[in-house]
């Protein structure tokens, strides 16, 4: 059994990394189908209870505090053939904010995304600043615009492309990751989180497809640093719709873990397993 296996999830506040992680810890232990199952009850399950406690109550769980940057080591077995101890981080969104303001990683930081199997990425594109829509925004309601001044304070921010190009090329760095050569490890799980929530998931179009269409410079600096099959782009909704009053019944009567899907890479089929990222980085 492999006991140095970890995977580094990385994402802006509110990209849903909670959610998903009380939602996959619920599935392991709460016997629905999935590819991954749990050995045994970890030690310490700080990280995932309260927000599962949370879910379970038809409420949506505290996002992780600022200062918070812990770790739990789950007992896996995948696809009842490989045990792995994984080891699970939790941290607040700000401290990846905080790197790509300071340019920096602190050692902690560092030797988790060295050491790292995989990385997922979780990146929620309604609350991505990109500039196009922002263009074409402007020319479409420019009259109404100009009656509310505070519309210019939406575009004052980093382009979504800039901003996690940027962020990669410090992490690499930090990695020592040479660009001479494409990436095979850490292999790269692109989660477009919140998926239920994108105007244009249409039933005919992949995650692929429109992370290719919505951050093209990004999808192009990736594909180009990550050898073909060590980077997948996945469409999430960890509860499958919004948590507000009118479904807030469906988790109290059937579960928080019965509820979500995920959509793999080249697909737009709708999968109740959302331990699949998972499953590919360690295929």
């Amino acid at each position: 059994m492999d006991k140095t296996n970890s995977i580094m999830i990385l994402g802006k506040p509110n990209s849903g990394k909670t959610v998903y992680s009380a939602q996959l810890y619920g599935r392991l232990t709460r016997g629905v189908g999935q590819q991954i199952t749990i050995r045994n009850t970890p030690e310490n399950l700080d990280i995932f209870q309260e927000a599962l406690e949370k879910l379970a109550e038809g409420n949506n769980p505290q996002r992780t505090t600022s200062s918070q940057f812990a770790n739990v080591s789950l007992p896996l077995l995948i696809k009842n053939e490989k045990e792995v101890d994984l080891t699970w981080f939790d941290y607040a969104g700000e401290q990846l904010t905080y790197i790509f303001d300071s340019r920096s990683v602190n050692q902690k930081w560092a030797e988790s995304l060295i050491n790292a199997n995989g990385w997922m990425v979780f990146i929620r594109l309604n609350d991505e600043t990109k500039y196009k829509h922002k263009i074409e925004d402007l020319l479409t309601n420019r009259d109404a615009i100009k009656k509310d001044n505070s519309k210019q304070a939406e575009t004052d921010g980093v382009d979504a492309n800039i901003w996690w190009i940027e962020l990669f090329q410090i992490v690499l760095h930090v990695c020592n990751l040479k660009r001479s050569q494409r990436i095979s490890k850490p292999k790269l799980a692109i989660i477009l989180s919140c998926y239920d929530q994108i105007s244009n998931s249409a039933s005919t179009t992949t995650p692929k497809e429109i992370f290719e269409k919505e951050l093209p410079l990004l999808n192009q600096f990736l594909h180009s640093n990550w050898e073909k099959d060590k980077i997948s782009i996945w469409g999430l909704s960890s509860l499958g719709r919004a948590l507000d009053g009118r479904s807030q019944n469906n988790f109290v009567d059937n579960g928080p873990e019965n509820q979500g899907w995920i959509i793999a890479p080249d697909d737009h089929e709708k999968n109740a397993d959302l331990t699949s990222p998972i499953v590919w980085i360690y295929g």
